[in-house]
């Protein structure tokens, strides 16, 4: 899955973060966490996209790395 911020005009996700790639089971969850800089103190909506991609590869990397 890969979970992205779009920027916006009135705020910028800081560093190179605005995209994380996680790798879920089922009934799996995850907290992710950008740094963003706001232009002003005012009602902001901040648009995040969740894609279910095919990671099969990336997943099973990870999974060898961790054991």
């Amino acid at each position: 899955m890969t979970v992205t911020i779009k920027n916006a005009d009135y705020y910028k996700v800081e560093g190179e973060e605005e995209r994380h790639h996680l790798c879920l089971g089922a009934k799996d969850n995850s907290v992710v966490t950008f740094k963003m800089r706001f232009s002003s103190l005012a009602e902001v909506n901040v648009t995040a996209e969740a894609k279910i991609t095919d990671a099969t590869v990336e997943c099973a990397e990870a999974a060898q790395v961790a054991n």
